[in-house]
């Protein structure tokens, strides 16, 4: 299998179309040219030969890559990797890739600063297992509290957590979310109206291919 061993600067360049809000030819042109395979809506289409994307390590998943017409594109990233370390005083494995996407949000949308949301999950029917809290860190200006997917919590959000041996980084982006003005991408004021877009496609999606619609 060929392995894409992507640097800080593909990874880069590979976001900013995405979080610049250009058209979807320019992203996707981008994008291919970066990751070489065509991108879909996800890296798990078995119809075509893919390569393995890693970052720093991180296996990297794309989860999601869609395009909304007049709205923008949403992407979900997945990196994971195996714990390296099973004591909490060592270093947060997972602090790198974070941090690497936290700076190349931060250089690309006006005024943006990260807050962390943590949210403790019901327990599994049955379990006996503790719960882990999930922890969030999403656009300081933009959380919706009332939201069943992670895309409604936030058009911007990075979720770092490890569990079962593995290490993981989500992001997810919601171009939706936010407008492009004087050549800065701006969050929305009422961003809030577009916070389930991504969630209600998704359902809607799952649900024909049920044959339920």
């Amino acid at each position: 299998m060929i392995v894409n061993e992507l640097q800080y600067g593909e990874l880069l360049d590979f976001l900013r179309p995405i979080l610049r809000l250009e058209p979807y030819d320019a992203i996707r042109n981008a994008c291919e040219s970066i990751l070489k395979m065509p991108v879909g809506t996800t890296t798990r289409d078995a119809q075509h030969e893919k390569p393995l994307l890693k970052y720093k390590g991180y296996k990297l998943d794309i989860l999601h890559f869609r395009w909304f017409d007049a709205q923008g594109m949403a992407i979900h990233l997945h990196f994971k990797n195996k714990k390296k370390w099973w004591h909490p005083i060592f270093k947060d494995q997972n602090a790198e890739v974070a941090a690497d996407l936290k700076r190349i949000c931060t250089a690309e949308i006006q005024q943006l600063t990260f807050a962390k949301y943590t949210h403790t999950p019901a327990p599994d029917f049955g379990s006996t297992e503790p719960v882990e809290d999930l922890v969030y860190l999403h656009d300081a200006r933009a959380l919706n509290r009332d939201w069943q997917h992670a895309f409604d919590i936030s058009p911007l959000l990075i979720a770092p957590d490890a569990h079962h041996g593995n290490c993981f980084v989500e992001f997810l982006f919601w171009g939706g979310g936010y407008v492009r003005d004087n050549g800065l991408t701006t969050l929305r004021a009422d961003w809030l109206d577009y916070s389930s877009d991504v969630s209600q496609d998704i359902e809607l999606e799952a649900k024909r291919l049920l044959g339920l619609e």
